[in-house]
């Protein structure tokens, strides 16, 4: 039996998903493989304390309505925190688990939540300190002329 590690796992599936994402048109995918990558990358960011990409995008928005609404914003925090959270997850969460009797088609732009979640792998990636692969770079420099 062969092991492998979650880094390489994560690696693969986020190189699978830029590739697919720049050759191809199949953002569910993406969404799907881009999303299982951020997943596993995430964790490996909190084990070492580092915040994730979504814990900055949940502290952002912290932090514009505590500077807007004052001190209710710490009351709401929990709240504000999922509610970012799901928001950010939606698409993952729905090409991963849709219920095709309740919900027979999805209203979402798949290229955009694609670039997203790529954009959010990546952001975890380098936290982590790993380098770029060339794939990465080409990917990062292209999505910054979107």
């Amino acid at each position: 039996m062969n092991q492998i590690s979650s880094e390489k796992i994560a690696l693969e599936q986020l190189e699978t998903a830029i590739r697919l994402y720049e050759d191809s048109e199949e953002y569910i995918s993406v969404i799907t493989l881009a999303g299982a990558a951020e997943e596993i990358l995430g964790k490996a960011c909190r084990e070492k304390g580092i915040r994730t990409a979504l814990e900055d995008v949940q502290h952002n928005f912290y932090l514009y309505r505590k500077l807007k609404f004052g001190n209710c914003a710490d009351e709401e925090k929990k709240k504000s925190e999922r509610f970012i959270s799901d928001n950010e997850n939606y698409a993952r969460n729905k090409a991963k688990h849709v219920n095709p009797v309740v919900e027979p088609t999805l209203h979402f732009s798949a290229q955009d939540e694609a670039r997203g979640l790529l954009n959010r792998a990546l952001s975890n990636w380098w936290a982590l300190g790993k380098p770029y692969t060339p794939s990465m770079l080409k990917f990062s420099q292209n999505d910054e002329n979107v």
